[in-house]
């Protein structure tokens, strides 16, 4: 499992140490460009509270399990 490369799928990076995390790059043409920008404070995905850098991975891939029909 490579969080970098979830958060690369979503069009993001974060910094790591920083909390609550930060974006750092938005990937262009990405689902998160015109949502996110570079000092966006990531607070919560989907409404699920982020308390730090190491539970994003699995909220983005909770989403996008819950986004993709079955």
């Amino acid at each position: 499992f490579d969080e970098r490369r979830v958060a690369s799928l979503a069009g993001i990076g974060w910094q790591f140490m920083l909390q609550p995390p930060v974006v750092g790059q938005v990937v262009a043409g990405s689902a998160a460009q015109g949502l996110l920008q570079p000092g966006d404070r990531i607070v919560a995905i989907d409404g699920q509270p982020i308390r730090s850098a190491d539970e994003i991975p699995a909220q983005l891939q909770a989403l996008a399990r819950r986004a993709v029909p079955a």
